[in-house]
This record gives C-alpha cells, structure tokens and sequence, in this order.
C-alpha cells in the first residue's frame, strides 16, 4: 500500500483562510469552483516560507493566516504578493 501525502500544513493552512478570505458563508467553501480550488492551492505553495516567516503562531481558520499575509505585504515574496493578489481579484 503506497503511504499517505497529507499537504503541508503551512499550505493547507493559507489555503483554508484564503478560503474563509473570500467565502461569505459557510456553503460558499463548499461551491468553489475548480480554478478557485487550484488558485487557492498556489496560493498555499507561493507563501510557505511567507507564512513560516510572518505569520509563525497564527492559528489558522477564520481568515486569520490571510489577514497576516495582507498586513506584511510589501515584505512578502513576489511570488507569494503576485498568488495572494491574483485570488483577491477574483
């Protein structure tokens, strides 16, 4: 049996609150499109190391880790700024 890959959880974590980010209510996480779903994945690969630096103790859920994000900005990665306002836009 091949062994389980779990996301990370710096990944996991930002995907979740860029989720509760734009979600307004709790059905709307749920009807996420697919290129919303995909977004939001790159979001959670381009801000890793982001979110180890910045936000490190944030609890994640209730669009905490995305809050964090958006108050360091301009200290965040290109990658990480250019994933974070590409969702934002939608």
């Amino acid at each position: 049996m091949a062994p389980i890959r779990r996301p990370p959880i710096a990944a996991t974590a930002v995907a979740l609150a860029v989720a509760g980010l734009l979600a307004t209510g709790p059905a709307r996480a749920q009807t996420l499109s697919p290129e919303m779903q995909r977004q939001i994945r790159a979001v959670g690969a381009a801000c890793r190391t982001d979110i180890r630096k910045y936000c490190e103790g944030v609890q994640p859920g209730g669009g905490r880790i995305a809050a964090c994000l958006d108050t360091r900005r301009e200290a965040l990665s290109a990658d990480c700024r250019a994933a974070f306002d590409a969702i934002r836009r939608q």
